[in-house]
């Protein structure tokens, strides 16, 4: 039986909205160029306002302080990152050659000047331990869990330890990308690491019958 349900009209944002978020936008848009290009000690909360183009006092509008400006600036490098990622990895077509291109596309992005400075050196300092896990996880988790789980259903890795081997592996790629940001040769490294990886999810599958 088909049942018409009532769906309200999205209401148009109002130009304070708009306002708002554009404002928003441009503080984050300028605090990551100043953060990547000057390191989180170094760039300040009058650089970041003046280009972006507003107020002191409309910059702590937004963020209580440059602390949370950052964090945001971290989720806006780890979405990227994550997007990235993905979209190499959909190009594949099987399980382990989808895991294979995401893993050497994060690596690539590890050495590159953003997310090595903002995500992997400042990010760790400035927010702590636990807060920069939990961003990380909330943008690279579900990712890694899917392609896990992709392949436990494709008989290629045991199905009941789908949690413990994302997060074994997370924990390798994020030592790896580490590995690789300080590298001389990083896509020496990178390709290394990637082929390291591989080979600790194969032993997990156990050998060939």
């Amino acid at each position: 039986m088909n049942v018409n349900r009532y769906t309200p009209p999205v209401q148009p944002r109002s130009r304070r909205e708009e306002y708002s978020e554009a404002t928003r936008a441009a503080l984050v848009a300028a605090a990551r160029a100043n953060f990547a290009a000057h390191g989180y000690a170094d760039a300040s909360i009058e650089m970041i306002a003046r280009e972006a183009r507003v107020t002191r006092g409309a910059l702590y509008h937004h963020f209580a302080d440059k602390r949370a400006l950052f964090e945001e600036v971290v989720r806006a490098v780890q979405s990227d990152a994550a997007a990235r990622v993905n979209a190499v990895a959909v190009r594949k077509s099987g399980p382990w050659e989808r895991l294979e291109a995401g893993l050497g596309e994060f690596l690539t992005i590890s050495h590159e000047p953003e997310y090595r400075r903002v995500v992997l050196e400042d990010a760790l300092s400035v927010l702590g331990s636990l807060r920069w896990r939990e961003i990380d996880d909330e943008y690279m988790l579900a990712g890694t869990t899917a392609a896990i789980t992709a392949l436990a259903r494709a008989g290629e890795l045991p199905p009941d330890n789908i949690s413990l081997v994302t997060h074994l592996l997370i924990g390798a790629v994020t030592e790896a990308g580490l590995v690789v940001a300080a590298s001389d040769t990083p896509v020496e490294t990178g390709a290394a690491a990637t082929g390291l990886l591989m080979c600790f999810l194969r032993g997990v599958r156990g050998p060939a019958t």
